[in-house]
């Protein structure tokens, strides 16, 4: 790594960052921006041992060894940690929504949640491979695709949360992000705003009436790591299947990824 050629352009941070669970831990937060500086800025194919990947905005190939080697770069030696760990991060920044993976036999795609919605040049377009940086702003039709596709996400966390609400008779905000970080990371997955009334569905026939259970008709729990199982359970009452283990939090997995 020299500064011979350095990428050009730029990424966005929000303030709302450090009120976030990556801000507590230093190798998350180190992960997390890794991801975003390694995202792709736009569409474009990427070549891999005579394979062609199609990526999209937000998406770059993971490949554990290099990965850890730039993570690692210049790092003191007591504060390096193993590829192995890194692998354990990447996981945790996967349960709190914030990435997804593509994982085939030859290798892996990141999926940075949200990326055009958060990500959205609007002062400057980012030329790389040491071409000039311009000021030229999106064209029209960029601009209007770009915005097409928020309020398309928007709604549907809209229509998802109104329908939690209906069926739980709660009153859950459809515009919180960590909400809106859940639902769109499932959709991202390829799952339908059909498939989430489904688990609302399941998990309400189940819950509703049992006190204990009850609190956890919520989108942390419901639209979580464990969607695809709630999915696919039958629609049948039942009551005591929920136990604490099934919930986290950003506590919980630190020591988990620790104790491994």
């Amino acid at each position: 790594m020299t500064n011979d050629k350095k990428e050009r352009g730029f990424v966005k941070l929000y303030r709302d960052l450090l009120s976030h669970p990556v801000f507590t831990d230093p190798y998350l937060l180190k992960l997390f921006n890794y991801c975003l500086l390694k995202a792709s800025h736009k569409e474009r194919d990427y070549v891999m041992d005579n394979i062609v990947i199609h990526l999209m905005p937000g998406e770059f190939i993971w490949g554990r060894k290099v990965a850890s080697e730039e993570l690692n770069y210049k790092t003191p030696k007591k504060y390096i940690i193993s590829e192995k760990t890194w692998e354990r991060k990447l996981f945790v920044l996967e349960k709190l929504g914030i990435v997804t993976r593509k994982v085939t036999n030859k290798y892996t795609v990141i999926n940075v949640v949200n990326w055009a919605f958060y990500q959205s040049v609007d002062t400057q377009s980012d030329q790389q491979n040491d071409q000039q940086v311009t000021s030229k702003r999106p064209t029209d039709d960029q601009q209007m695709t770009t915005d097409k596709n928020v309020l398309r996400m928007n709604k549907n966390v809209k229509d998802i949360i109104e329908y939690l609400n209906s069926q739980t008779s709660k009153s859950f905000r459809h515009n919180t992000k960590k909400t809106q970080s859940l639902i769109n990371a499932r959709l991202n997955e390829g799952y339908s705003v059909d498939d989430f009334r489904t688990v609302i569905d399941n998990k309400t026939s189940q819950w509703l009436n049992d006190p204990s259970n009850n609190k956890y008709l919520r989108p942390e729990t419901l639209f979580g790591n464990k969607f695809e199982s709630y999915l696919n359970e039958r629609l049948v009452p039942s009551t005591n299947q929920y136990s604490d283990n099934e919930t986290f939090n950003i506590t919980d997995l630190l020591s988990e990824e620790d104790e491994r």
